[in-house]
């Protein structure tokens, strides 16, 4: 017999696909050998064991890059997953992006992990040259209603505000 009726679907539930082995690390592409200070390096990344998982549930693979500054500080960045315009479903790229703070020779190496293990790269270097860049944002040291650069220099926010833009 043939059903005729009407189903009624209360609840959809996406299942996701379990990894079955440790991600690894094919490649490690930086997109430089020299940043000036507050500017951006950017690590391409090739995974292999990921295909079928979640690219943005980090505990199905969880990216990170571990940077090392010339006085021995350690910073972690997490990696993310990149399709842009252009690319096909499925056919995006895994990126670390970090902003060096001291001028020197840095270290760095990916890290890639999910339940199954764990899988790191050797390390890689770069070179922070001075820049015209001020540096991050902070409170201001002399005024806590004011921001500042890591130079010290005042940050003077600009932005679009009309009184008769406001919601209705």
């Amino acid at each position: 017999s043939v059903w005729n009726g009407s189903i009624v679907v209360d609840s959809v539930q996406n299942v996701e696909k379990t990894p079955s082995d440790a991600p690894t690390i094919s490649s490690m592409t930086a997109s430089t050998n020299s940043v000036g200070r507050y500017k951006k390096l950017e690590l391409t990344i090739g995974l292999g064991n990921v295909q079928g998982l979640n690219p943005y549930n980090p505990h199905l693979v969880d990216l990170y890059g571990t940077f090392t500054s010339p006085s021995g500080r350690v910073w972690k960045v997490n990696g993310f997953y990149l399709e842009e315009s252009g690319d096909a479903v499925g056919q995006g790229r895994w990126k670390i992006r970090f902003a060096p703070d001291e001028i020197g020779t840095w270290t760095y190496r990916a890290s890639v992990s999910n339940s199954r293990g764990t899988n790191t790269t050797g390390a890689g270097s770069f070179a922070c040259t001075a820049s015209d860049r001020h540096g991050w944002l902070r409170v201001s040291d002399n005024d806590a209603h004011y921001l500042e650069h890591d130079d010290d220099k005042p940050f003077l926010g600009m932005g679009y505000c009309r009184c008769w833009d406001g919601d209705e």
